[in-house]
């Protein structure tokens, strides 16, 4: 499962939109499923996906388009989000590293991990997108999500 996801070269790098008026929206993607819209102290938040598809090889792994709205900027990323109950997790990429970041559904929620775990519930199981991952424990079991994976970080140079 890991080497497919480490031969996966997402698209060079984020795009961002240019700067526009504040009162001017930006024009959002058809089909964007709104997953956070907060106020910050930066102006408003939006996160969401969109554009979601699985890998023909591999269908447990998913490729999403990431929409991040902060105020007069809008940033639109790829990631992978592997579904599988075995190893569960959200690959996205940080300068010339790929993050993995190993998933526990149905285990402890908190600020560092909820964002992780709302986009994975959106995109691989699509009935529970925008329920609050730390009340899904029960829909994980019935899945075949123990709760009792080890949540972890690994960071994999590309050289790139």
């Amino acid at each position: 499962m890991a080497l497919a996801l480490l031969l996966w070269a997402p698209e060079p790098g984020a795009w961002t939109a240019p700067a526009r008026a504040q009162d001017q929206p930006a024009q959002r993607p058809p089909g964007l499923v709104v997953l956070v819209e907060k106020t910050t102290s930066q102006g408003p938040y939006t996160f969401g996906l969109f554009h979601p598809r699985p890998d023909p090889v591999q269908p447990s792994l998913w490729s999403v388009q990431i929409w991040q709205e902060i105020s007069d900027r809008v940033t639109v990323s790829s990631e992978r989000l592997l579904c599988d109950p075995r190893t569960p997790m959200r690959v996205l990429r940080q300068g010339s590293s790929l993050e993995l970041r190993y998933l526990n559904p149905g285990g402890a929620i908190t600020p560092s991990n909820r964002l992780d775990h709302m986009l994975w519930w959106a995109i691989c199981h699509p009935a529970l997108a925008g329920r609050d991952p730390a009340g899904l424990a029960a829909e994980a079991q019935k899945l075949g999500y123990g709760g009792q994976l080890v949540e972890r970080l690994e960071i994999v140079p590309t050289g790139r």
